[in-house]
């Protein structure tokens, strides 16, 4: 899913919240309880978007290419304050002798690979 995508269900969450306040306009604190929640479930989602895409920057990297074969593309889920945040994370095997392997995205972005 990309940006524009994620803005419009974004959007579409906010309105909605919107309309059903004013048919409540008592109802504050579900308007407040929607605004939240549509902006966090964008905000997770985002991150999730963002933390595939550098994924897929290292995959695609020359220098990766030199030093690392992809052995498997994981879902990965972090569990963060605006929510679960879904992302692909590439397994990667080490070229060389002493072999090896990594979650480069999670070194990366400084992930402990239980976390």
């Amino acid at each position: 899913m990309d940006i524009v995508a994620l803005l419009e269900v974004l959007v579409k969450g906010l309105l909605d919240a919107e309309n059903k306040f004013f048919e409540n306009p008592k109802d504050f604190s579900s308007l407040e309880r929607s605004v939240k929640s549509s902006t966090e479930a964008f905000s997770a989602s985002f991150l999730g978007e963002v933390l595939s895409r550098m994924n897929s920057m290292l995959s695609d990297c020359g220098a990766r290419k030199e030093r690392f074969n992809i052995q498997r593309v994981d879902k990965r889920t972090l569990i963060t304050s605006v929510g679960d945040v879904v992302f692909d994370c590439t397994y990667f095997k080490r070229k060389a002798e002493q072999g090896g392997h990594s979650y480069l995205l999670e070194e990366l972005i400084g992930l402990d690979s239980h976390e």
